[in-house]
């Protein structure tokens, strides 16, 4: 889960590098990165990002994914604005990150 700060949802999948848009349920999400992660066999993350907006920015869900803490991501999404990105694993480490203007100032 990635919280953006003052971004619509076509900027922060923009920023995200995603090349396609398609709106769909959560349902259809979570279908599309099991097929994904099925064909991959995991070793891609997720490969998709769903991103809803929120008061003051958008909510951003990359089931089975964690682009959103790595570095350079991370810098590409907090550039000008807020992030925080939290990941939980189900068998390994969690992660917490606070970035903000591209710089982590927390992990």
């Amino acid at each position: 889960m990635t919280l953006l700060r003052g971004l619509d949802p076509a900027e922060v999948l923009r920023r995200f590098g995603a090349r396609t848009s398609t709106e769909m349920s959560f349902a259809d999400l979570e279908l599309a990165v099991s097929d994904f992660t099925m064909a991959t066999e995991g070793g891609d993350g997720g490969g998709y990002v769903g991103v809803v907006a929120t008061g003051d920015g958008c909510a951003a869900v990359e089931p089975s994914g964690w682009s959103a803490t790595d570095d350079p991501t991370l810098a590409r999404l907090s550039a000008d604005t807020d992030v925080v990105s939290v990941l939980r694993h189900d068998y390994a480490c969690n992660y917490f990150h606070h970035a903000a203007d591209g710089i982590v100032i927390t992990a």
